[in-house]
């Protein structure tokens, strides 16, 4: 991630099973997946998988069973990656949205 940073107001929780699978990751297969995810140093880390970039952050803090995104940050460096904060709120929770129904079909 680089210095220069935004903060979004992305607003989600999951449960437990949910949570677990994020911290699994994602590793792209083939040239078709757009995106690599890891869990390293407490967070949730979302790359572009062609440049490597990190595109987003997230933290969470779990609040009566359940994690909740406590932080999240987008890249804003105009040289690496490029988008508002309405555009990139979507491509979070698409993202995300689609990860969990992916990795769910894998249990």
């Amino acid at each position: 991630m680089p210095e220069l940073v935004g903060r979004l107001a992305y607003k989600r929780s999951f449960s437990a099973e949910e949570f677990a699978r994020l911290q699994r990751g994602l590793l792209p297969e083939q040239m078709e997946d757009k995106w690599f995810i890891v869990w390293q140093d407490d967070a949730l880390w979302c790359h572009r998988s062609w440049t490597g970039l990190c595109v987003y952050c997230l933290r969470f803090a779990e609040d009566d069973g359940r994690h909740v995104v406590s932080e999240a940050l987008a890249n804003r460096d105009p040289k690496q990656y490029g988008a508002s904060d309405e555009h990139d709120l979507g491509t979070l929770d698409y993202l995300l949205t689609s990860f969990l129904a992916y990795a769910a079909r894998f249990r």
